[in-house]
């Protein structure tokens, strides 16, 4: 690799100066001074969200060979076939509506992570079975449906 190189991949890294400036790129316009107490709040962060212990999971997997097809409709569109495509994931979406943010939380025109729900009325699972197979599966995973996640 030649010096020249070199020298481009360290003025595209972001780097902090002693002076407290940081540079994004190679331009002066790109250099701004920030403060050691905006630094010190940054560090601080970043070693407190290092911290969190996560002792719940976000999503989860497993497949079941025997699981029956639960025969999801939704209200007004009809029988939802699985597996799920992308255009029957904009069906469902469009029956629903944004996943309201959290308190003290903000967006920009829209909602974070562009979540969408249904409420119990606009979709039902139509094969009996489907509610059986759960009721079986869930205690397996330590999962209360009965909270509200």
């Amino acid at each position: 690799m030649s010096s020249e190189s070199d020298a481009s991949e360290r003025a595209d890294e972001e780097s902090v100066s002693d002076e407290g400036s940081i540079s994004g790129g190679s331009s002066a316009e790109e250099t701004r001074k920030v403060s050691a107490a905006e630094i010190c709040l940054k560090t601080e962060l970043l070693n407190d969200l290092d911290e969190i212990e996560e002792k719940s999971s976000f999503s989860f997997y497993e497949r079941h060979s025997s699981s029956p097809n639960p025969c999801l409709h939704v209200k007004g569109y009809g029988l939802i076939p699985l597996p799920l495509t992308a255009r029957d994931a904009k069906v469902i979406a469009r029956a629903g509506s944004p996943v309201p943010l959290p308190v003290n939380e903000t967006a920009v025109g829209r909602p974070v992570c562009h979540t969408w729900e249904l409420n119990n009325e606009q979709f039902k699972f139509e094969n009996p079975e489907w509610q059986q197979f759960v009721d079986n599966v869930l205690p397996a995973w330590r999962f209360d449906a009965s909270k509200r996640i």
